[in-house]
């Protein structure tokens, strides 16, 4: 896993955690968000509704075409699932 370049706000409530034990909760939380954050797992989370054609687009291939042409094409929206 390459290192993450990010920035993350993490609130503790305990003052007496020590930083070997928030670096390891970084270090999950970077590990989870890399597994998220791959194209498969978050084209899941999304469906495509072009209002032209009445249809709802959910599998992923119809997802990546549509989010290629979403900005140049009017009544294309991007809709996520949760």
């Amino acid at each position: 896993m390459k290192s993450s370049n990010r920035d993350l706000l993490v609130l503790v409530k305990d003052e007496n955690v020590d930083d070997s034990a928030i670096q390891s909760e970084l270090e999950s939380l970077n590990q989870l968000l890399y597994w998220y954050e791959t194209e498969n797992n978050s084209l899941k989370c999304y469906e495509v509704i072009d209002v032209d054609k009445h249809k709802i687009l959910q599998t992923k291939q119809h997802i990546q075409k549509a989010l290629a042409k979403l900005s140049k094409q009017p009544f294309l929206f991007l809709l996520n699932k949760n």
